[in-house]
């Protein structure tokens, strides 16, 4: 100003508004600036500028009136007729341009209005004048200068009414929860936490109790209390029977309460229901109380005539702004505690008691999160040990436009997540909501009850019918057909037969060895199986609602395991660093406006909330839920969006092979039978050719394939397990009920099933009694009537290994080993039969009464072999290429099955789970528990290509194993039995051998769990099954996928409607897309956060800032922007990596830094380009902006200057450029140019601000108030710079709050501030692509090298 001055350049200041302009009575105001309407009025005109009868103090409305006294210079104060108030000549302010307006006047502060009071006195024409440093006043005219109180007037109105009120009522709140406080104390001082004892030890069954509907249990007479101390741990009665059946855990014989259960019984407390309801309130007020300051700011309340002194009920934005902050704090700290305490409000306002008198019980429990990895870094494990249980909170603080655009994308993105998982809610519902009616036998008589009305023990009638069983029952007498599709997966119907009438026997629901008995509710009944005609199939029901087995179902859908990823853990990390970040923004900001505290703490929060953009967790719920949809156009289900982010990671992906890798049917092949197996025969037994005609093979196997099935018919078809079905479909036998009944004690629990043989020669047959194949038994037994000789047989068909160890030994061939894995090498599926006959002297009753264990008496002389049943079963189509994919994409395969090692090892070579590397053909070497050990648990391994009977020692497969590893000689694959697992896992062996290992065979479904959660252990593992005997380790897996559209499969995280092993390779490659997205977004985000903090930083430099338009640019084309990206395409092929999952590991840490370093830099270039035009004959030369005259809390008149514009225009440019940069990446993604949905959009929202930048004066330039301004203004800048620009055009301002009343820059410079935006665009694009995700990538990862888990594909 001072060169300006010197140069005769001071710099004339445009569109001013001059201020009211008060006299002593409406005649006396100049004729140019009078209202028509004042200068006409008949009455008396007021103070307030209003025309009335009266104008005493209570009729004036509380705007800025004329005073009584006027403060001018150094607080000099000059009384104009204090008794007669002068009155305004128009309320319309005067508009006028200020010639030599200096900035920074000589004289000081004290005179910086002089020259806007002349230019307003010329326009007026009014008699004022100024004189030196002082201004003197004619008696009858003034300008208007609001009083404003003093700092001490405004202090003491914190003790007016209003304010007194709201100190009584939140200290009386503070005081009421202080009371429950010290009353729930008190009421609850007996109470104390301990562990729950055993079940049985807790409860005892009172005398003679049982009734028809089963047992209850003693309720103590009175709360049990144990040294004046009450203990939530002895449950009683009906509460007692279903928290067993909820939390029991352990074998069936021995169940325990869980240990990491905790129960808390409370009830309805009065006190405690009036200090949740005064909590409820107070929230109310804060919220109300914001609401009003808000309000008060835009002098929503001044009609009401609160203050005669103000229009505002805090008198004036200073003492507002105050509250506001103050009160802000409040409310944060207030609902921070509300959210933090969420889910135990009802237990804290309610009033602890025993359970046996609790209105509603606490069930606590911890839980184990089903992500634990071993590599998750140090970062990681620090976070998980110093974790606390608090919710965290962000919010914003923006203006009203902002905000509703935030708001919008926030709602928009959470209605999103809610659509989605009211999608998966909705299928969960429609599996727990089955009603109807069904047939009770109540007090004697059959009873239509409607299905909410059964209890567990009450008998029901089992029909056929269309409609789902609504309970678990067991048979009692007759059978059933079921389809149990929707919960197993399995596509045939099964056979379910009445349980055994032995009073000695204990039925235990959740036992394997009675689901032959058991019916789920949830299944269909397609045909029930009267005993005996004219009588009706009954069961008794053993579970309702969520005690059944749906009803468990539905619990593991509703509260699945937690899940812990790395990218969470370090979003814990991420938070809090931005939070401390955002503050020292704030603080920087309120050193650089150089301002009050109260208007930077304003700055400061603005900061705050675009470094924590409330967009972030939105963008990447928008990022998981495009590749939920994704996948579920490919038939692939999901049911928590959290898991495909997760399923990125995945390393190791387990398969169940039956059904999965294989096709679900088997084809039967034939039989091998024994030869010379009679029990002390003088001929040792061997094996004779494989049989394939049913009619040729020998009468006992003939007979064994006809009954030894759990087969039923429904019309002429067949159905039951797949196995058996195509078995007996080989026989060409047909079924039937026995009419005869008489001769087989259908009364003592014998089968009324016949057989009837098509083979000439063979005889019916009548299948006395069943005992259902079990996987822990892995075999079946039938006992079989034959009427013509009435002799019973005994005929036992399971798994080779299984059978042969119950058949006696002379009976088996000597190479009985050797021929089984021979045709399991060959892919068969190999079953094997054995026979006993019963003595003659033996009668149906009697055998019938007989166990399962007296009938099969394992190794009893009379139990011979019979020989081997074999199938085939053929891989899918696709699962070869599938698991290449997976291989090339670097994810380990491994096979769980419960089918026979060496069938599994054929099954692995074909579809090439086991293949051949440069190192040559793998050598596969199996171990198993040698069955002559006795107890010993020792391991034996041995090498399958090695001759018979040879076994690897210890240190043998240590080297073996050593030197693959090293990649020296033939790769060793290890595959293992459950047995050996079980034996390997006990002695600690296991997790050394768990990544050398690529089969598991014969595993229990638990022993799926368990090897699945070893794996867990090691890295992100994936399961693959049918939704079967499989569903567990589905659950347990990190990401679980079901090939299977039944109802059990929703407990896994995916789900596939296809059953094709390649929905695994669509999963992992819509999963790395979408964490790879989820990344890009997130560091967008990151990025305009920072872009925003270090442009701000420069403007509050310049105490500028940007129009109200751009900045709602700014977040309009974010979120536009920001959804865009997640439109990315998958690639087509797995990449041999994985994306990061980690937020500060350093490829993202160097995306992020270099990238904000890149755009410091050219922010700086951008204001050292301008300023280089700052010196005489420069374009900015007299027309810098000043802030210190500024009233920042006005910050949209900030706007309209150079230094706004400039770093404003980089700073769109910056943040637009950071999502391009973000878009390259094709390793996971398809490249780039492939997301056109980003590419149309990033492409408008550059053009628009190409526009912007480069256009002459144009409305769309006005609207963002660059390069505009007034139409004076810019026909003085067509004289003075020979420019033609329309002055004319729509949306030209009529005031512009800038000195020159224009921003317009020069063409020439326009271009150079867009070809730097470009340059900024191109080096941005180079760092991501080149630096971090290219060639600088690659020599990092040479040099520093991370420790990472090595493992063969």
């Amino acid at each position: 100003n001072s060169e300006c001055l010197a140069d005769g350049l001071v710099p004339t200041r445009y569109s001013v508004t001059c201020p009211i302009t008060c006299v002593a009575s409406i005649t006396q105001c100049p004729k140019n600036i009078v209202d028509p309407v004042l200068a006409n009025c008949t009455k008396t005109v007021c103070a307030d500028g209003t025309c009335q009868s009266d104008c005493s103090t209570a009729n004036l409305n509380p705007v800025c009136n004329c005073p009584r006294g006027f403060n001018i210079g150094n607080d000099q104060v000059v009384i104009v007729n204090p008794l007669n108030p002068l009155v305004p000549c128009s309320l319309t302010p005067q508009v006028v341009d200020v010639e030599q307006y200096l900035q920074d006047t000589p004289d000081g502060l004290a005179n910086a209005n002089l020259p806007l009071w002349n230019a307003c006195t010329k326009y007026a024409n009014a008699n004022v004048t100024s004189k030196g440093t002082t201004f003197n006043i004619t008696s009858t005219s003034l300008y208007n200068e609001c009083a404003i109180p003093s700092p001490s007037d405004r202090t003491a109105h914190l003790s007016a009414p209003e304010f007194l009120v709201a100190y009584v009522l939140f200290g009386m709140e503070l005081g009421v929860l202080l009371l429950h406080f010290l009353y729930k104390k008190i009421a609850e001082r007996n109470f104390r936490d301990i562990r729950r004892p055993p079940l049985s030890s807790q409860m005892s069954r009172p005398k003679g109790a049982p009734g028809p509907r089963g047992a209850s249990l003693q309720a103590p007479s009175s709360p049990n209390k144990r040294g004046g101390l009450y203990e939530d741990d002895y449950l009683d009665d009906g509460v007692g029977t279903e928290l067993e059946e909820l939390v029991t855990s352990g074998s069936a014989g021995n169940k325990l309460i869980d240990p990491n259960l905790t129960f808390k019984g409370y009830q309805q407390d009065p006190f405690g229901a009036a200090a949740s309801a005064t909590a409820t309130i107070t929230s109310l007020l804060w919220l109300i109380l914001l609401a009003v300051l808000v309000l008060d700011y835009y002098s929503v309340f001044a009609q009401f005539g609160f203050r005669e002194e103000s229009d505002m009920i805090f008198y004036d934005h200073s003492l507002l702004s105050k509250v506001f902050i103050l009160v802000w704090h409040f409310v944060t700290i207030w609902f921070i505690a509300l959210k933090i305490l969420e889910n135990s409000m009802d237990s804290y306002f309610g009033r602890r008691v025993p359970l046996s008198h609790a209105a509603f019980i606490v069930v606590e429990k911890r839980t184990m999160e089903a992500v634990t990895l071993a590599n998750q870094g140090a970062l990681v494990t620090w976070v998980r040990k110093t974790e606390a249980a608090i919710q965290r909170i962000t919010g914003y603080y923006a203006y009203y436009y902002m905000g509703l655009v935030l708001t919008f994308v926030i709602v928009v993105s959470g209605v999103g997540k809610v659509v989605v998982f009211l999608r998966a809610q909705r299928r969960v519902l429609s599996m727990a909501n089955f009603t109807g009616t069904i047939r009770a036998m109540r007090d004697g008589a059959w009873t239509l009850l409607t299905t909410d009305q059964l209890v567990p023990g009450d008998v029901v009638e089992i029909v056929a019918s269309e409609h789902v069983l609504p309970v678990d029952a067991v048979l009692v007498e007759g059978g059933a057909v079921c389809d149990e599709s929707s919960l197993t997966g399995e596509a045939l119907p099964v056979v379910k037969f009445a349980v055994r009438d032995d009073a000695t026997a204990v039925y235990r629901r959740d036992s394997d060895l009675v689901k032959g008995n058991s019916l789920f509710a949830g299944c269909h009944v397609m045909e029930a199986q009267p005993a005996t005609k004219g009588r009706s199939v009954m069961a008794i029901v053993t579970g309702t609602g969520a005690m059944t087995s749906k009803g468990r179902l539905v619990k593991d859908i509703l509260f699945p395991s937690p899940v812990s990823f790395v990218f969470n853990e370090h979003l814990k990390v991420v938070f809090p660093l931005l939070i401390v970040w955002g503050f020292m923004v704030l603080t920087i900001s309120v050193f650089m406006l150089g301002t009050s505290s109260v208007d930077s703490w304003f700055y400061g929060m603005m900061s705050i909330s675009q470094v924590l953009s409330p967009l972030l967790p939105a963008v990447l719920v928008i990022g998981q839920s495009v590749a939920a949809e994704r996948l579920a156009k490919k038939g692939i289900l999901c049911v928590d969006l959290d898991r495909i982010t997760l399923s990125g990671k995945i390393k190791v992906y387990c398969f169940d092979k039956t059904g999965t890798l294989t096709k679900e049917g088997l084809n039967f092949l034939g039989v091998q039978p024994v030869a010379g197996a009679d029990p002390g025969g003088a001929g040792a037994p061997a094996f004779g050719r494989v049989l394939q005609e049913f009619g040729g093979f020998p009468d006992l196997m003939r007979r064994a394939m006809l009954t030894c099935h759990s087969v039923s018919m429904i019309g002429n078809r067949p159905v039951g397990n797949f196995v058996d079905v195509e078995m007996f479909r080989a026989t060409g036998a047909a079924l039937s009920v026995l009419e005869d009944t008489s001769a087989v004690a259908v009364a003592a629990g014998a089968s009324g099933t016949m057989v009837h043989p098509i083979t000439q020669g063979d005889r019916n047959l009548h299948i006395v009694k069943r005992f259902e194949f079990v996987h822990s038994n892995a075999y079946m037994t039938v006992l079989v009537r034959d009427p013509i000789e009435n002799r019973l047989y005994v005929f036992l068909k399971g798994s080779f290994e299984k059978i042969r160890d119950l058949c006696h030994p002379s009976t088996i061939p000597a190479n009985f080993n050797e021929v089984s894995r021979f045709h399991a090498s060959e892919g068969c599926y190999v079953l094997a039969f054995a026979c006993r006959q019963l003595p003659a002297s033996t009668s149906v009753e009697e055998a019938v009464r007989l166990t399962r264990d007296v009938l099969e008496n394992a190794g009893d002389i009379s139990m011979r072999m019979l020989g081997l049943c074999l199938f085939r079963n053929e891989l899918k189509p696709d699962t070869g290429e599938a698991l290449e994919n997976l291989r090339d994409g670097g994810c380990r395969v491994v096979m769980i099955t419960g089918d026979n090692a060496d069938t599994a090892v054929f099954v692995a070579r074909k579809c090439g789970m086991i293949r051949a590397t440069e190192s040559g053909e793998p050598v596969v070497v199996m171990g198993d528990i040698d069955k002559n050990a006795g107890p010993s648990t020792l391991v034996e391994w041995r090498s399958l290509e090695a001759a018979p009977g040879s076994v690897l020692d210890e240190r043998e497969l240590q080297d073996m194993l050593s030197a693959s590893r090293r990649g020296h000689g033939r790769p060793v694959e290890l595959a293992v039995t459950g047995r050996a697992f079980n034996a390997l896992q006990l002695a600690g062996k296991m997790r050394d051998l768990l990544l050398d290992t690529r089969i598991f065979a014969r595993m229990l479904p638990e022993d799926k769990v368990n090897c699945v959660r070893l794996h867990m252990e090691r890295a992100v593992t994936g399961m693959c099954g049918d939704g079967g005997n499989d569903a567990g380790a589905l659950k347990a897996a990190h990401s679980g996928i079901a090939l299977s559209e039944a109802e059990s499969s929703v407990v896994s995280h995916f789900s596939s409607r296809n059953r094709s092993v390649m929905s695994c390779v669509e999963l992992l490659r819509e999963a790395r897309c979408s964490l790879d997205v989820s990344f890009a977004s997130y560091k967008y985000l990151i990025m305009y956060g920072e872009v925003l903090s270090f442009m701000g930083f420069a403007q509050y430099y310049f105490t500028v800032n940007m129009s109200q338009a751009m900045w709602i640019l700014i977040d309009g084309t974010t979120v536009p922007l920001s959804w865009a990206l997640t439109q990315a395409r998958a690639a087509a092929r797995l990449a041999r990596t994985r994306p990061t999952a980690r937020l500060l590991g350093p490829e993202t840490i160097t995306s992020v830094l270099g990238q904000i370093l890149i755009n410091c830099a050219f922010i700086v270039g951008g204001v050292a380009l301008l300023f280089a035009h700052r010196s005489r004959g420069g374009f900015l030369y007299c027309n810098e902006f000043d802030g210190r005259q500024a009233d920042v809390r006005r910050w949209w008149e900030l706007a309209d200057n150079f230094e706004g514009e400039v770093t404003g225009i980089l700073g769109m440019f910056q943040i637009v450029n950071a999502a391009f940069a973000f878009n390259i990446g094709s390793r996971y993604r398809a490249g780039w140019l492939s997301n056109w949905v980003f590419l149309l959009a990033w492409g408008a929202v550059v053009a628009l601000l190409s526009c912007i930048t480069l256009l002459d004066p144009n409305p769309v330039g006005c609207l963002f108030h660059v390069n505009c301004g007034t139409s004076a203004a810019l026909a003085r800048l067509n004289r003075d710079a020979s420019t033609s620009y329309r002055t004319d055009f729509y949306g030209v301002p009529s005031i512009y709050h800038s000195f020159a009343g224009h921003n317009v820059m020069p063409a020439w410079f326009r271009w150079q501030l867009w070809a730097l935006a470009m340059g900024n665009l191109l080096t941005l694009a180079l760092f991501e692509g080149v630096v971090v995700l290219g060639v600088g990538r690659r020599i990092a990862k040479r040099l520093f090298p991370l420790r990472r888990l090595e493992y063969r594909t």
